[in-house]
């Protein structure tokens, strides 16, 4: 069932309906509060360049399961999260996102009590984010790492957890004005699970900023960041990857 939405009224009015729908946005439309998807229902803009949502006191998107976000430009303040999950099913079905431009962060975290999840995410674009400020990192060697602009994180600890993840075309950031904290961020839990596991993940270009004081040894970024519980059998750059500050990696794996 799609449903053509044309106001916040009619989104609220929409995702209060019990039956899962496709929603449609026609228009700009601005949130002052974050907006939970239900289990199956998929948002998309019928024309990207004219379907802004945005969320100006809030985070944005949230996710429970089977959720599909399309053809959308998704605006929140640089240091929230524009779309992210609730983790709050054992099964969290295939989040797809697609056609994306992004101001904020996105991230796909799931953690204890979720033990599965694909992801699909093509053609991502994210302009601005601060990432700086979530609590959930790892540390190995006695380093912390903080999360990106597109973070991917299995947080559950139990080994049998997954992420299965396809991501292409990911953008992060733009040349002189790159996203803060890392760029993109994938991490299992730890050694032995819980896991991501991804067949491919290709890049464009990518610019970020770790914001880290020279003489801060024990807190590390990068543009790519491949952290432990991580398997990867693919791993294409098809455009630069640029960082800016201290302790900022490039590619660390």
């Amino acid at each position: 069932m799609k449903t053509k939405i044309n106001s916040l009224t009619d989104l609220m009015a929409a995702l209060n309906n019990n039956a899962p729908q496709n929603l449609e946005i026609q228009t700009s439309i601005l949130c002052p509060y974050s907006i939970v998807l239900p289990v199956g229902f998929s948002l998309k803009g019928a024309n990207k360049e004219n379907c802004i949502i945005s969320f100006n006191n809030s985070d944005g998107l949230g996710l429970t399961a089977d959720n599909e976000i399309v053809d959308l430009i998704i605006q929140t303040n640089p240091n929230n999260r524009a779309i992210y999950t609730l983790s709050n099913h054992p099964n969290l079905g295939t989040l797809s996102l697609k056609n994306l431009t992004v101001t904020g962060q996105v991230q796909i975290l799931t953690r204890a009590g979720t033990k599965t999840t694909k992801l699909v995410a093509d053609n991502i674009d994210i302009v601005a984010c601060d990432a700086r400020r979530y609590s959930e990192q790892p540390q190995k060697y006695g380093v912390n790492v903080y999360q990106g602009a597109f973070t991917v994180y299995n947080f559950n600890s139990d080994p049998d957890s997954v992420i299965n993840a396809t991501l292409t075309n990911i953008s992060l950031g733009r040349k002189g004005a790159p996203v803060i904290g890392s760029g993109l961020f994938i991490c299992g839990f730890g050694d032995n699970g819980g896991w991501v596991i991804s067949d491919t993940i290709t890049t464009g270009d990518i610019y970020s900023n770790g914001m880290l004081p020279f003489g801060q040894p024990d807190m590390i970024t990068a543009g790519v960041f491949i952290v432990n519980g991580v398997k990867v059998k693919s791993l294409t750059h098809k455009g630069s990857v640029t960082t800016y500050g201290v302790n900022d990696m490039v590619l660390d794996t």
